[in-house]
Formats: C-alpha cells, structure tokens, sequence
C-alpha cells in the first residue's frame, strides 16, 4: 500500500487539511471498489481461519497506514494540542474504518460523495489545529 500512487499523494501533500481531503477522496474511491469484499470477508472471519488471518492482515495493515498519514501531520505541528499520534490514528482509523463506510453507505444510504465530505470535514476537525 505505501507504495500505490494514491497513497503517496496523501502522504507527500504538504497542507494538513488537503491532506486529509485527499485521504478522504482516496478512500471513498477504494471503498466504493472493495467494500463488498470485505464485507464478505469480514463476516466470514469467524468462521474460516484464513479468512480471519486475512482480516488481520487487513486491519493491521490499514491501521498502519492510517498511522503513517497521521505521523506526517504530527511532524508539521498540525494534531490539535494535546492529541498524540496515537490516539489521533485511533481516530482516523475509526472514522476512515470500512465498517463506517458499509453502516452510513450501505446501510443508511448516503452517497459515496456525501461520506467522503463527512469524513474529511469530521478528521480535519477531530486531527487538526484550529
């Protein structure tokens, strides 16, 4: 993943808020591609080792991900006072969590377009210095 493209746009951009704008933007297109996916995958994981091992994988993955972000925001002074990189991943990792996806998208109906406001509004206001 820290290799893709998309991925490095996020990490290199230098201004916090597009920063997290383009996370948002990024990630609505992944999920919009693989939601369904680890939907099944997610559901299957109790049941099927491999499954739950994937699923693992997944979240470490991604969390770690959400971290690298996060830790370019903390090295520009830009978490809010008194949030560490931490809890800050924490944050991101929920809000940015394809379980959040698949309850406001696929169960509360909102539009890709509409998720990907709310997310990068609620991480800048969460993350960022005012």
């Amino acid at each position: 993943m820290g290799e893709r493209p998309w991925y490095r746009e996020v990490v290199e951009e230098p201004d916090p808020g597009r920063q997290l704008r383009r996370n948002a933007h990024n990630a609505r297109v992944v999920k919009e591609r693989i939601a369904g996916m680890l939907k099944v995958l997610r559901s299957a994981a109790p049941v099927d080792p491999e499954a739950a091992g994937l699923w693992r994988l997944i979240q470490t993955d991604f969390y770690d991900n959400q971290r690298v972000i996060v830790e370019t925001l903390h090295a520009r002074g830009a978490l809010r006072p008194g949030l560490g990189v931490e809890r800050a991943t924490d944050i991101l990792w929920t809000l940015n969590h394809p379980d959040v996806w698949l309850l406001l998208v696929g169960e509360r109906g909102w539009t890709p377009g509409q998720w990907e406001r709310w997310f990068a509004a609620t991480a800048s206001q969460q993350l960022l210095r005012s």
